[in-house]
C-alpha cells in the first residue's frame, strides 16, 4: 500500500510580535508539531529556530514536515515582527541598510546638519 497522505499539522505557532529598542532581539516560541499517519515521526525542518536573532521588521518563519515516503507538508508559516519602539532603533535600521545617514536636528533656533557613516569591522550572529 503506498502512502499518499501528507503528514499533519497539530500545532503552528501564530504570529509574533515583539519591541526592542536594539537593531536585533532573541526571539522564542513553543516548536511546530506534526504527526503522520504512519506512526512515524515525520523530518521537520524550518529556517528559523526558536531563540534565533531578529532584525528590524518582518521575517517568515517556515516549518517544512516530510514523511518516510515522501509527502511534505508546508503549511506551517507565521510572521515574527521585530519593532523598535524609540527613534534610535530608526536610525540604527537605516544606517545599516545605506550605510549612512544625513539628519537635519533644530536645537534652540539653530539646525544642525549631522552627518553618520558606517564602517563595518565585524559581525556577530
Amino acid at each position: 500500500m503506498t502512502d499518499l497522505a501528507p503528514p499533519y499539522c497539530v500545532y503552528c505557532p501564530g504570529d509574533i510580535t515583539v519591541e526592542t529598542t536594539s537593531y536585533n532581539v532573541r526571539v522564542s516560541w513553543d516548536r511546530a508539531k506534526f504527526r503522520d499517519n504512519s506512526g512515524c515521526n515525520p523530518n521537520i525542518q524550518v529556517d528559523s529556530q526558536p531563540g534565533s536573532m531578529f532584525s528590524l521588521g518582518e521575517t517568515y518563519v517556515h516549518y517544512v514536515a516530510t514523511d518516510r515516503s515522501g509527502n511534505v507538508n508546508r503549511n506551517c508559516v507565521f510572521k515574527v515582527h521585530v519593532k523598535g519602539n524609540t527613534a534610535i532603533a530608526s536610525i540604527l535600521q537605516q544606517l545599516l541598510k545605506k550605510k549612512s545617514i544625513e539628519l537635519l536636528k533644530n536645537i534652540d533656533n539653530t539646525t544642525l546638519f549631522i552627518s553618520l557613516t558606517v564602517h563595518v569591522t565585524s559581525y556577530e550572529s
